[in-house]
């Protein structure tokens, strides 16, 4: 299987994404530790990379997995097992969140009950890459000062787990 995610960044740093790949990032998001795009959209990629910077590049990213390899939270059945786990994993999802708060300014533990969700469940052994339609704020007046919440998704993100994935890169300053 193949799909097209977006991945947006300040342009400075593209030559090195060029050079190395794209790179896993320091915390767990709301899918889980890795490597985030946006699923064919240029514009969410773009509003999320407006947070940080005034200088914006964009990174298209062609994956390629097998379909057993590959987990849509959108698919009602995994959405209702997400459900069902929280009520699992949510004491030590808070927990792990509490001890590493300066790194999930979001205090989201979407992403930690993932990450238990497949270190746990046998059928979910072979899972490189999630899917979620989610919400990513893109008012950078707020990063940093408050954890914004919404219940109105913007985007559907994708969430690597392995580099290898990745089929191929193109860069583009925006």
């Amino acid at each position: 299987m193949e799909m097209i995610a977006y991945h947006g960044t300040n342009k400075e740093i593209l030559p090195k994404i060029e050079k190395q790949g794209l790179r896993e990032g320091e915390s767990i998001g709301d899918l889980g530790k890795g490597i985030y795009g946006f699923l064919g959209s240029k514009e969410a990629a773009i509003a999320f990379a407006k947070k940080f910077s005034e200088k914006n590049g964009l990174v298209k990213i062609e994956i390629s997995f097998e379909e057993d390899e590959y987990l849509d939270f959108d698919d009602p059945y995994f959405e209702k097992m997400f459900i069902d786990s929280k009520e699992i994993f949510l004491d030590s999802a808070v927990k792990a969140l509490m001890r590493n708060k300066n790194k999930n300014k979001r205090l989201c533990v979407d992403g930690l009950i993932i990450k238990s969700m497949l270190d746990t469940y046998p059928d979910f052994k072979n899972i490189k890459l999630v899917s979620k339609t989610t919400f990513t704020p893109s008012h950078k007046e707020y990063i940093g000062r408050v954890p914004l919440i919404s219940n109105f998704r913007n985007g559907k993100e994708v969430c690597l787990y392995r580099r290898n994935l990745i089929k191929s890169l193109e860069v583009e300053e925006i």
